[in-house]
């Protein structure tokens, strides 16, 4: 958080020049933040399939995709096919950022 002590007593443009890549970064989870509850509008409850979301809970715990893959008697194949769907779906980059946006869009518990 900026305060005084942060700020100094130069003017705004030398506060945006000093603070620029935090700055950026705010922005740039604020415009996240704003497509995530874009996609919360248009998306329709149970959107993903229960082993789409089974696949992204265990992510979430941290296992690999052969951990899942045991886990759920799968093939990895199977489990990475489940993951590039749910990212699809959830207009996510990576797995990742589909599992927070699945998280956000209560599509999987915390």
């Amino acid at each position: 958080m900026l305060n005084q002590t942060a700020c100094g007593s130069g003017d705004l443009s030398e506060l945006c020049r000093n603070h620029l890549p935090e700055f950026y970064l705010a922005a740039q989870y604020f415009v996240e933040g704003l497509h995530i509850q874009e996609l919360a509008r248009e998306a329709p409850l149970g959107r993903l399939s229960d082993r789409e979301r089974d696949c992204l809970s265990w992510a979430a715990t941290g296992r690999t995709t052969k951990e899942i893959a045991d886990i759920l008697h799968l093939a990895d194949d199977t489990v990475n096919e489940y993951f590039t769907s749910a990212m699809r779906k959830l207009g996510a980059g990576n797995r990742t950022q589909a599992v927070v946006r699945a998280y956000v869009l209560n599509q999987i518990a915390p």
